[in-house]
């Protein structure tokens, strides 16, 4: 997720943030945590689109919109739309979640399940792409991995996630700003997991 400090989201401009109760409470709904998916990969958006790709009414939309707001992830571009139409972007910075809050557990089910479907699907179109001519690949692929074993103590792992953070929201500002022919939407998922003798870090 494109979103730690105790300040919670939205109140560090572009640096790493903690999610917050009310934002795990935001996300438990996947219209929300679809659009904030479409918000991080655009500029800015406008309702009326983001109702056609979540395939929702823009009063609907608007609501959820209005919730991510509240919970510090999305916030509406001054300046842009009027009555009928307005304009949001996502709350730049990538995010952690701060495991003190009685709505972790639900959330980390929802995001074991969602990562699951997406691992599975990244991993057989990552099969299929062994099928096409070694020519055609680079076209054709849809799934990249990269997998390490680090030895850490929990500070360096910290600085580690807020680090790769900042590249990955360096990058996705230079996609939204930078339209080119060619660009594709990625998700990229960051996973620290503790090896089974709890000394290292994946």
């Amino acid at each position: 997720m494109n979103h730690r400090d105790g300040a919670g989201p939205g109140t560090s401009g572009g640096g790493a943030h903690a999610l917050s109760s009310a934002a795990l409470k935001a996300l438990s709904h996947p219209v929300r945590r679809r659009l904030l998916e479409l918000l991080g990969a655009v500029e800015v958006a406008r309702v009326s689109t983001l109702a056609e790709q979540v395939g929702s009414a823009p009063n609907s939309v608007s609501f959820h919109l209005r919730a991510l707001e509240k919970a510090g992830l999305a916030r509406r571009v001054p300046g842009q739309g009027d009555r009928r139409e307005s304009y949001w972007e996502a709350v730049p910075g990538p995010a952690f979640l701060d495991h003190s809050g009685p709505e972790v557990a639900g959330f980390l089910h929802v995001q074991h399940q969602e990562q699951a479907r997406r691992l599975a699907e990244a991993f057989r179109q990552a099969e299929a792409v062994l099928e096409v001519p070694q020519d055609e690949r680079a076209e054709a692929l849809k799934a990249e991995f990269l997998a390490t074993t680090l030895t850490l103590t929990h500070d360096e792992l910290t600085a580690l996630l807020v680090e790769l953070g900042e590249v990955l929201t360096r990058f996705g500002e230079q996609g939204r700003r930078k339209p080119e022919t060619g660009r594709r939407t990625w998700d990229v998922s960051l996973f620290a997991v503790r090896d089974w003798d709890g000394t290292s870090a994946h």
